[in-house]
């Protein structure tokens, strides 16, 4: 899918100014550089986890959902042409979408566990 390579020139985006300052001497760390992670990348790569798990979780209703949603097929697509990110689908959700999906992605797991448990 291209989503790590997405990933990784976000990351290299973000650390060569925070490299560059740390060599210069103008900061003591790349504390900075974690900094953007945390609010550029983070957020995503747990929307993206987070879906994951429900998707595993229940495989037919999300299938149903992008067969019979095309608010939702729309925002998928938009995804996969990466002109929007994971945390961009789940804040189109409305205000429900950020509070609603870290407890199903919860359930979803415990979920995937009990069918798959680690051997």
């Amino acid at each position: 899918s291209g989503e790590g390579i997405h990933a990784a020139l976000l990351s290299g985006v973000a650390v060569a100014p925070a490299v560059e300052d740390f060599l210069a001497g103008d900061v003591p760390d790349l504390a900075g550089y974690e900094l953007t992670l945390e609010r550029e990348l983070l957020p995503d790569l747990v929307a993206s986890r987070q879906l994951m798990e429900i998707f595993h979780a229940l495989p037919a209703p999300a299938a149903a959902l992008m067969q019979r949603s095309d608010r939702f097929w729309r925002r998928l697509c938009r995804l996969l042409r990466e002109e929007a990110g994971y945390d961009d689908l789940v804040r189109s959700l409305g205000p429900l979408g950020p509070a609603t999906l870290r407890p199903i992605a919860a359930v979803a797991r415990a979920v995937n566990r009990r069918r798959h448990p680690a051997r």
